[in-house]
């Protein structure tokens, strides 16, 4: 016989009661999709038998000529295209329209029949009547469209009879499987009651015995299964076992602890007087660790005092270099302009007395005029005199000597003209002789002007030149007093921190001593506490000796 685990037995029951369950509803989904698809064919066959009807009823409006004749020979043609679609979609079958392929071969022999009536008889007799308005085609219309929709009738009603026996099937199929569900249920049912439930009550009651029982740890559940059950009794006296030797180790572990409670306790009232002297100690270390501490934080406090002042010194000391560089970066410009305006004042000085050389030529120039203007005032004086004269000789002349006169009194004119122009050329050369020397003395002075201005000036540049000497000095100086600064300021950097960690290691220092001296004598409670524990521990070791002694081992 095969031993199965009950995992296994319950997945089994679940198993099949799931297989049921999914293959009856399978069952039915089918069932319902071929109805649904009956449904469509019943109702498109009914379409057949209506569209019968209709295109009859149209066929007699037209013979008899109607006022809407061309409207309803329209809708004739269109339900004939209709009628023969649809018939043609109910053997074949149409996705749009739901239908499927028929394959039943009484349907399809029924359908097939239909079909060919209608292609040889009522279709061409339709479309003669819509278009040509055939009185023959209606008469063999009207004979015999009652038989040809009895044929569709006869078709819907067998396949709806075909339809309702599907649903019977389905049906006594659905009630079949129901009752194999019901019956593997109870089965499953029966099954878990008798495999799993029964023999868990009865485990409980055994397991309800050992503990309620008087500590007997050598009583064992007897192993009667091979599944999950047998295991768990396999484990839990594997439990028993482990607790059997427990319990004889505690009780050996009770002897042994009671002998060495009382060894302990001594030993704990000695480190107890022990503990108070050093804790005793410690508080003398402890107050003076803060007299430590008061002293390094004043020292620290100093330190860090001198430390800013250094810093303040340092930054004067910058800000100083920083005034040096300046200062000799100015003084350097201002002698270099200083050298540019002397260059040009030397340029000056030079421009001055080509000036000066040249004032003087044109004083010379001035007094040659001046000579000739004199030789020029005589001979218009003495071609006046001489133009007087042959005007008086042209005049005793007579008649004669008129051409002459005329002639003799344009030199006179002329000579006149010339001595008037002299006197203003002679004005005018004294005026720029006058001009001359003025600008002569005053391009003297200007010339001794400057050069005592470029006298001056040397003097400036030799100062400014020992300006920038002095201020090279100072920013060389000012530049070591920087960086003497700054290794100063490292120096007391490095003060500062030892200083403070100094102060640090103090503070600790008076910190661990007092925790120490919190410490010894909080331990110094500890062994009191541990000499109370003692006795409660050697109290509960005789009561674990009472217990153990309750299981048999």
């Amino acid at each position: 016989m095969i031993k199965l685990k009950l995992k296994t037995k319950l997945l089994l029951v679940f198993s099949i009661m799931v297989f049921l369950s999914i293959a009856t509803v399978g069952l039915n989904l089918i069932t319902y999709k071929s109805l649904d698809s009956d449904a469509v064919f019943v109702n498109s066959a009914g379409k057949l038998r209506a569209n019968s009807y209709r295109m009859a009823y149209l066929s007699e409006r037209i013979i008899i000529g109607g006022i809407d004749q061309q409207t309803e020979s329209k809708e004739l043609l269109e339900r004939v295209a209709f009628f023969d679609n649809l018939i043609k979609s109910l053997i074949n079958g149409d996705e749009a329209l739901g239908l499927k392929k028929l394959e039943q071969p009484e349907m399809l022999e029924k359908l097939q029949a239909i079909e060919g009536k209608w292609s040889n008889q009522y279709k061409t007799a339709y479309e003669m009547i819509a278009r040509d308005g055939n009185k023959q085609g209606l008469t063999s219309i009207e004979d015999s469209v009652d038989s040809f929709v009895a044929e569709v009738d006869q078709l819907v009603g067998a396949y709806s009879a075909l339809s309702q026996s599907k649903v019977t099937n389905a049906k006594v199929i659905s009630e079949l499987m129901l009752l194999i569900t019901v019956f593997f249920g109870i089965f499953g049912v029966i099954m878990v009651r008798a495999q799993v439930i029964r023999p868990i009550e009865r485990l409980s009651m055994e397991m309800k015995g050992i503990s309620s029982g008087d500590g007997d740890l050598t009583t064992l559940i007897k192993i009667v299964r091979q599944d999950e059950l047998g295991e768990l009794i396999l484990h839990f006296n594997n439990f028993l076992a482990s607790i059997r030797e427990i319990v004889i180790k505690i009780s050996k572990s009770s002897y042994v602890l009671s002998n060495s409670m009382q060894g302990i306790s001594g030993t704990s009232y000695e480190l107890s007087k022990s503990t108070e002297m050093i804790a005793n100690a410690v508080m003398e270390v402890s107050n003076g660790s803060v007299e430590q501490t008061e002293m390094i934080g004043s020292l620290n406090a100093l330190v860090e005092q001198m430390n800013d002042d250094v810093g303040k010194v340092l930054d004067k000391a910058e800000k100083l270099l920083q005034g040096s560089a300046s200062s000799k970066a100015s003084a350097g410009e201002g002698n270099q302009l200083l050298e540019l305006q002397s260059r040009d004042l030397t340029k000056v000085v030079s421009s001055l007395a080509d000036a000066n050389t040249s004032v003087k030529r044109l004083e010379g120039y001035s007094n040659d005029i001046k000579g000739i203007l004199e030789i020029i005032n005589n001979i218009s004086s003495q071609t006046n005199l001489l133009a007087l004269n042959a005007a008086i000789e042209a005049a005793r002349a007579g008649e004669s000597g008129r051409g002459f006169a005329v002639v003799a009194g344009e030199i006179r004119k002329l000579a006149e003209g010339t001595s008037q122009a002299t006197v203003q050329i002679s004005e005018i050369i004294n005026n720029i002789t006058g001009q001359t020397v003025m600008v002569r003395d005053n391009m003297a002075q200007m010339a001794e002007s400057i050069e005592s201005q470029s006298q001056s000036m040397d003097v400036v540049m030799s100062k400014l030149n020992e300006i920038v000497n002095k201020a090279e000095t100072t920013y060389t100086d000012a530049k070591e007093i920087e960086s003497i600064n700054l290794v100063v300021k490292d120096q007391f950097g490095t003060i500062a921190n030892s200083a403070s960690k100094i102060s640090e290691v103090v503070t600790n220092n008076s910190s661990n001593t007092q925790n120490v001296a919190a410490a010894v004598q909080e331990q110094t409670a500890s062994f009191e506490e541990v000499s109370a524990n003692m006795s409660a521990l050697n109290d509960l070791s005789s009561d674990l000796k009472l217990v153990v002694g309750r299981f048999k081992i």
